[in-house]
């Protein structure tokens, strides 16, 4: 797969995003609510469209990781956002394993 780069016109600059400012902006209507996007480094990325051998993928991962993490004090996210240090990026990847219990996560 090759990524596309975007080059601005001289004296274009492009705006970067805060994950407060991200937010902001979809509880504003900025964004369609069925718009598949997220924030990485201050950029807001659409995410690419899930096919039944990516599903089958995502599945074997968490099956093989709830295996290997069982015993440990943490658990699984499948495919939801995790709000990274420095407030710029809230990537939402395939398969995460975060430290503590769910409920400690209920308010960031």
């Amino acid at each position: 797969m090759t990524t596309a780069k975007l080059t601005l016109p001289e004296g274009v600059r492009k705006w970067h995003w805060t994950s407060e400012e991200f937010h902001r902006a979809f509880s504003m209507g900025l964004f369609r609510l069925d718009e598949k996007l997220e924030l990485i480094d201050g950029e807001i990325i659409e995410k690419m469209g899930e096919d039944p051998s990516h599903s089958v993928g995502v599945g074997l991962a968490q099956d093989a990781l709830a295996k290997a993490f069982a015993l440990t004090d943490c658990h699984l996210r499948i495919q939801h956002p995790i709000a990274l240090p420095g407030g710029v990026s809230e990537p939402e990847p395939d398969v995460a394993v975060v430290r503590g219990q769910r409920r400690q996560y209920d308010k960031h």
